[in-house]
């Protein structure tokens, strides 16, 4: 959880704020678009990519925390 915290803490501010809307405010894509007032899709990207940012630090800092899947 801390190695988690940690990157998350790092990410780019607008990752930041969308995962914090879709996991700890439970909105949807759609609604976390017109909140940023772009495109579900463009939602989608960033979420997608501050994912990907986070399992690539983990398997970096901590191979096997992922091998669980």
């Amino acid at each position: 959880a801390a190695l988690i915290a940690k990157r998350i803490e790092e990410l780019p501010e607008v990752q930041r704020k969308v995962l914090a809307l879709y996991y700890f405010e439970d909105l949807r894509l759609r609604e976390i678009a017109e909140v940023f007032g772009v495109t579900e899709s463009r939602i989608c990207q960033i979420h997608a990519q501050a994912i990907l940012s986070l399992k690539t630090y983990l398997r970096r800092h901590d191979p096997d925390v992922l091998a669980l899947r």
